[in-house]
């Protein structure tokens, strides 16, 4: 849990929303909110992020946990769900992508 905000390179750009902030500023202020148990200020937070972002897998992980605690499980595994498959087209492209340069991929590589 919480893992989005480890994985994602923040950028200098800035959200919209009722207030201007950081993507970095966000998630932080996401991680907080879910670990102080406030929920829905979570929630929302990350939303926010993947309105801009909405490819950050960890995020969207990060969201389906805020979700699940808060009992809202059919939006949770939809989310995750999301994350899922947007990890598993990442892996994908960059399995590809070495196969085009001739490089070998194992099978431990692709099923990792």
């Amino acid at each position: 849990m919480l893992y989005g905000f480890c994985f994602f390179a923040l950028s200098a750009s800035v959200l919209t929303g009722q207030t201007q902030r950081a993507p970095g500023e966000l998630l932080k202020e996401a991680a907080a909110f879910h670990r102080a148990g406030q929920l829905e200020q979570a929630i929302e937070d990350y939303r926010l992020f993947l309105e801009k972002y909405p490819d950050v897998a960890p995020v969207r992980s990060d969201l389906g946990a805020a979700l699940a605690a808060a009992g809202r499980y059919e939006e949770a595994i939809a989310e995750y769900k999301r994350a899922l498959v947007s990890a598993l087209v990442k892996r994908a492209i960059k399995i590809a992508m070495r196969r085009a340069r001739g490089e070998q991929v194992e099978a431990s590589h692709i099923y990792a």
